[in-house]
């Protein structure tokens, strides 16, 4: 099967509605990647801003043993950045392995559920208002 094959069996979506990203950042045991993590979550919402200034983000800190949300989606760049370079590793929680449902069922209530319950009604069979994006790092 060719690539023109492909193309002509699938249909595809175009979405053109602001994304909510919600930046997920294990801080347990000094993680290394902490200050690279800051710069570049900083520079890619400058950039998604720059790009549609509909975008919104959240940030959530997994320390110790559950999720903490602690940035609420914004579409402030600034604000987020500042939320983010406050960041601090938790130099006592374990590096044992974490279990995500607590992340994703934070995510769902905060970032997911709050922002549809008014809108099922008006949009249901319309595209969706926005796209829920989640990174982790």
């Amino acid at each position: 099967m060719n690539i023109a094959e492909l193309k002509q069996g699938c249909t595809v979506l175009k979405l053109a509605c602001p994304e909510r990203v919600v930046f997920v950042l294990d801080m347990r045991c000094g993680n290394s990647r902490g200050e690279q993590f800051k710069l570049a979550a900083s520079t890619f919402v400058k950039m998604k801003s720059a790009m549609d200034a509909r975008h919104e983000f959240a940030l959530v800190a997994v320390c110790g043993d559950c999720p903490v949300w602690l940035c609420d989606f914004t579409r402030d760049a600034s604000a987020f950045s500042d939320k983010v370079a406050a960041l601090q590793a938790d130099h006592q929680a374990s590096n044992a392995q974490f279990d995500l449902t607590s992340v994703l069922q934070l995510v769902h209530t905060n970032g997911v559920a709050s922002a549809l319950e008014p809108e099922i009604k008006e949009h249901l069979g319309h595209s969706p208002s926005f796209v829920l994006r989640l990174v982790l790092v």
